[in-house]
């Protein structure tokens, strides 16, 4: 199966989840270069639509002329995802680590990087 991540309008050109994260990944990691954190952009970056991924939200870009546009989250995935991650693999106590600050902050960006 081909997982979209974006549609043009008016036409059958897709953008597949894997290049749109990937493409996400590498600009993420540009400007994060300048703040000296490529690390943490491209993290972020590459979880930021994790949710396209699910059935639902599938359904959804292939038919999104019959559903309104944003009705279906596809942002708390990855936020979720990361949090999980890190804490399983984290070595610290979860309290006030490192790691838990990191996946909050990050998470956080992620959960709400369409609702500026």
């Amino acid at each position: 199966m081909t997982y979209i991540a974006h549609t043009k309008e008016n036409s059958e050109e897709i953008q597949t989840l894997r290049d749109h994260l990937w493409n996400s990944k590498m600009y993420a990691e540009k400007y994060g270069d300048i703040l000296g954190i490529p690390h943490v952009t491209g993290v972020a970056a590459l979880v930021h639509d994790l949710g396209k991924y699910r059935q639902e939200f599938q359904k959804y870009i292939r038919h999104s002329e019959k559903a309104k546009k944003g009705s279906v989250d596809h942002s708390s995935f990855g936020a979720v995802f990361l949090k999980e991650k890190v804490k399983e693999l984290s070595q610290q106590p979860e309290e006030f680590s490192a790691d838990s600050l990191f996946a909050e902050i990050i998470s956080n960006a992620v959960f709400s990087h369409h609702n500026c």
